[in-house]
């Protein structure tokens, strides 16, 4: 079974791009632009991991990974954002977020996203 990774950005161009490059790495990739849809899909649907832009119309990224962590327990979420004043909070923390679930826009490499997403000792291959 693929792994199923879901990538939540309102901006079709950065969405497209990582959805396509994990794609090619032989995931199975579901895109939304909104984060009450994708917690929606959640309700009964799984997914290994989560990309999600902090700013979005509605429910912010922090606002979903709450929500989709309460669902589906041990979710990886990472934090792919462009906003530089944006930081970890214990809320996240307490929801399995830390630094290496943070990735900077614009990542010049998409391995950094993909380190994040495989996280620490994840040992996964793509």
């Amino acid at each position: 079974m693929k792994t199923r990774l879901v990538v939540i950005d309102d901006e079709e161009y950065i969405r497209i791009p990582i959805q396509d490059f994990f794609e090619d790495c032989g995931w199975e990739v579901v895109p939304f632009a909104t984060a009450e849809d994708a917690l929606e899909y959640l309700e009964d649907n799984s997914a290994d991991c989560v990309i999600v832009d902090v700013r979005l119309p509605g429910m912010t990224g922090p606002e979903f990974i709450i929500k989709a962590v309460e669902r589906r327990p041990g979710i990886r979420c990472v934090i792919y954002t462009g906003s530089f004043d944006f930081s970890i909070t214990d809320e996240l923390r307490s929801a399995g977020v830390d630094n290496s679930c943070l990735v900077r826009k614009p990542a010049l490499d998409f391995g950094d996203i993909k380190c994040a997403v495989e996280g620490p000792g994840r040992g996964k291959v793509v």
